[in-house]
C-alpha cells in the first residue's frame, strides 16, 4: 500500500477566508479524495503568509505524514504539491528523513524555489 501527503498551493493576502472556495476542487484536493490505495491520503491547506512560512506547512503535515507511514502495510509514501506547496512537500520530505521515513515518491507542480521563483525545473522530483 502507498499513502498520499497532498498539499495545496499558498493563496495571498494571508487568511483569507475564500482559501476554501478557491482551492476547493483544486488538484490536490482531486488527488487525495481519489486516491485508491487502502495506505491513506491526506490533504493538507498550503503556507498561508509570512507567518505561515514553508517550514509551518511541513510541519503542519508531519505529523499526518508520520501516521500514514507508520500504518501496518504501508510501503511507500507519496508526497505532492502545488505551486508552494510543491516547495513545503520538499522540506516535509527533510524532516521525514529525520524520522527515517524515506520518501517513494515526490511530484510537484509548479513548485517555487527558494528564491520565489517557479518552474517546472527549479525542483527535483522523483518517480
Amino acid at each position: 500500500m502507498v499513502a498520499l501527503i497532498a498539499i495545496d498551493g499558498e493563496l495571498e493576502p494571508p487568511n483569507r477566508p475564500e482559501y476554501d472556495t478557491v482551492y476547493g476542487d483544486s488538484f490536490m484536493r482531486r488527488l487525495v479524495s481519489g486516491w485508491q490505495s487502502s495506505g491513506g491520503a491526506r490533504y493538507i491547506r498550503g503556507p498561508n503568509g509570512v507567518t505561515r512560512s514553508l517550514a509551518y506547512a511541513a510541519h503542519r503535515a508531519l505529523e499526518p505524514a508520520l501516521d500514514l507511514a507508520r500504518r501496518a502495510g504501508v510501503s511507500g509514501l507519496v508526497l505532492a504539491g502545488y505551486s508552494k506547496g510543491g516547495a513545503a512537500a520538499i522540506v516535509l520530505s527533510q524532516l521525514l528523513a529525520k524520522h527515517d521515513v524515506q520518501v517513494t515518491c515526490r511530484p510537484c507542480s509548479t513548485p517555487w524555489t527558494w528564491t520565489g521563483r517557479s518552474g517546472p525545473a527549479s525542483v527535483p522530483t522523483c518517480c
